[in-house]
C-alpha cells in the first residue's frame, strides 16, 4: 500500500464497513486510527487507554459495543504490542466483530501467546503497517502494507489499491484507486529487510541508554 493510512482505509472498505456502522478505537493514538473510520462514513467509538502500555482498556470495551458496532481497531503504540490483545480477540469473537490491528508504529514487534511468539499485525482479521520516514523500518519516501488471512479479501484489496483491476487495462470488477506502493519504495524496503534484526537490537540499546540518562537527571 502507499501508506499505513491507506492500509487502514483499505481494511475498513474490504470488510464492508461504512455509513451507519460503528468502529471501536482507542482514545489515544495517531489521528489515522480514528480518522480512517470517518473517511469511510462510519463512526469511531472511543475507549480510554491504560497507562502501562497506552493501549485501550480491555475492561471498557464491551460497554461501548452496540448493534451498530462492526469492528475493533487495536493500535500497537511505541514499538510495543497491546498486552490485552488476546482478551480483545476474545471479545471480538464473542460479539462477532472484526479486529483490525494498527501496527504502524510496531512493525517487527512480537508478543508471546500460548507459549508461541507472534508478530503484531498477524493476530486479528487484518494488520496494517507503515514504513514512512518516521518509522524504524522506513522507505525513502512513503509506504505501507496490508496483512490479511482471507485470500479472497486479499485479492479484493489488491484490486482496490490498483484502480480496481483484475486484468490491467481490460477488466475492472472493483471500484478502486491508485494506492499501491511505488516500485522504488518497495525495492528499498526489500534491500533493508536483511538489516532489520540488527537495527532492532541497536535501537533497544539506545533506548536503554537514554532511559538511564533520563533517570539519572531526574535523581
Amino acid at each position: 500500500m502507499n501508506s499505513g493510512t491507506d492500509a487502514l482505509i483499505g481494511a475498513l472498505k474490504v470488510l464492508g464497513i461504512g455509513a451507519g456502522d460503528e468502529v471501536i478505537v482507542p482514545a489515544f493514538s495517531f489521528i489515522s486510527t480514528a480518522s480512517c473510520v470517518g473517511w469511510v462514513g462510519a463512526t469511531p467509538s472511543f475507549v480510554d487507554i491504560r497507562l502501562d502500555d497506552y493501549a485501550m482498556d480491555v475492561a471498557k470495551i464491551e460497554e461501548r459495543i452496540t448493534p451498530k458496532t462492526k469492528a475493533i481497531i487495536v493500535a500497537h503504540l511505541y514499538g510495543q504490542p497491546t498486552r490485552g490483545i488476546v482478551d480483545i480477540l476474545g471479545i471480538a469473537q464473542k460479539h462477532n466483530l472484526f479486529v483490525i490491528e494498527d501496527a504502524a508504529q510496531s512493525f517487527g514487534a512480537e508478543i508471546k501467546i500460548n507459549g508461541e511468539w507472534r508478530s503484531v499485525g498477524t493476530l486479528g482479521d487484518v494488520g496494517c503497517m507503515s514504513f514512512s520516514s518516521t518509522k524504524m523500518f522506513a522507505a525513502p519516501g512513503n509506504a505501507g502494507a496490508f496483512v490479511i488471512k482471507d485470500r479472497a479479501l486479499l485479492e479484493e484489496v489488491g484490486r482496490m489499491r490498483f484502480y480496481g483491476a483484475k486484468v490491467h487495462y481490460y477488466d475492472y470488477p472493483t471500484i478502486g484507486i491508485n494506492s499501491k506502493i511505488h516500485d522504488i519504495q518497495a525495492a528499498a524496503l526489500i534491500a533493508k529487510l536483511g538489516f532489520l534484526d540488527y537495527w532492532e537490537k541497536h535501537h533497544r540499546k539506545l533506548l536503554i541508554i537514554i532511559a538511564k540518562s533520563l533517570l539519572e537527571l531526574a535523581i
